[in-house]
């Protein structure tokens, strides 16, 4: 005997959308944050859309996901770290010129024992000269845009039609303006990460020779050895602290695990309750030279063995360096079939490098 059911009687049956939304889990994209921070600089997407007066819409429906809400709903595991740790490069988007290049002093080491620089009674001090020298870093101003089209690979926009946005449940201006803003603090988190792995050295626990040395996850975990490593390199290199005496260390949080369960670490490590309130959720500990954060969108590799290898940055102030031509912004095309759809992307004249790598370490553990 058949039953009366939603199989059988679908038009009796209703599904209703519910204008609340729910939570998308995401990290705090702390290396955005970083860069933003130093440059002071954000992307506002909200508005309307259209390129021009009486060709806007996309303000009908219930409101959707502000930007401060989408903040809000992030990971709270990342926050703002120090603006120091990114060199703003004012003169970067100036005409004339596309390339910004700052020198650096080169320092020669010679002789300095007592006798080779004593000049004896009687004794001629040579007048042939010697050079110095210095170091040369460029950073061009380039155009960036967003979103991306993965199966065509190449920027593309997001496209809406103004006659199915006017019934949408929820407003598609703000729909548009959401993803526009995460896509493009997903894509300047990306460079960051790469700008801060650039580094000069890199610090492996004892016995990992290189990525594809770990056949097995965990076995080279991380540690307080490793950390005091770490600050053995930067010191040796005369890599500078921050103005609270300090130097950063980000890392996975799956390396906190690891660092968490060692005896050593958690005798000596301590939680600043007084830590500036900006840090709030990315700062974890403090260790020896080190302030810890936590960030899950650092590198992680997957080595010739299935195993997943995570980078750890370690750095002092100044090593990456950023300049703005022009604030980042919403652009839309003119073929809007007289007004009746929308093409929007974001746009962005903006110059990025690392500046000096041996400001910067990697650890990698497994």
């Amino acid at each position: 005997m058949p039953l009366i059911n939603r199989a059988t009687l679908p038009q009796e049956f209703f599904d209703f959308t519910s204008t609340m939304l729910l939570t998308q889990p995401e990290p705090k994209y702390l290396h955005a944050k970083l860069i933003k921070s130093a440059l002071g600089a954000s992307f506002n997407a909200s508005g309307l859309l259209g390129f021009m007066p009486g060709r806007e819409f996309g303000d009908k429906g219930a409101p959707y996901m502000t930007d401060a809400a989408a903040e809000a709903a992030r990971l709270s595991l990342s926050d703002d770290l120090y603006d120091q740790s990114v060199q703003v490069i004012s003169q970067l988007g100036s005409a004339p010129g596309q390339t910004v290049r700052m020198n650096r002093p080169s320092y020669a080491n010679t002789t300095y024992t007592e006798a080779s620089r004593e000049v004896p009674s009687g004794s001629t001090v040579s007048v042939s000269p010697i050079t110095v020298s210095s170091e040369q870093v460029p950073i061009t101003i380039k155009r960036f845009a967003g979103p991306y089209d993965q199966a065509n690979a190449r920027v593309a926009p997001y496209g809406i039609d103004r006659f199915d946005s006017s019934v949408m449940l929820h407003k598609p201006a703000q729909i548009v303006a959401l993803n526009l803003k995460r896509d493009f603090d997903r894509a300047l988190d990306s460079w960051g990460v790469g700008l801060f792995d650039n580094a000069a050295t890199t610090v492996r626990p004892n016995g990992m020779v290189n990525d594809n040395t770990s056949v097995l996850a965990g076995s080279f975990p991380f540690s307080y050895r490793l950390m005091q490593q770490t600050e053995t390199e930067l010191d040796v290199l005369n890599i500078p602290t921050f103005a609270n005496g300090k130097r950063a260390m980000v890392l996975h949080p799956r390396q906190c695990e690891q660092l968490a369960q060692d005896a050593q670490f958690n005798r000596l490590a301590v939680f600043e309750r007084d830590f500036n309130p900006l840090f709030k959720g990315a700062y974890w500990r403090s260790c020896g030279n080190f302030d810890i954060f936590k960030s899950t969108t650092l590198t992680t590799v997957n080595n010739a063995n299935n195993v997943n290898i995570h980078y750890a940055q370690a750095f002092g102030p100044g090593g990456v360096g950023c300049g703005v031509g022009e604030m980042p912004r919403t652009a839309y095309n003119t073929q809007d079939n007289y007004g009746e759809t929308a093409l929007v992307i974001w746009l962005w004249y903006a110059g990025f490098a690392t500046l000096d790598n041996r400001f910067i370490a990697r650890i990698t553990t497994d």
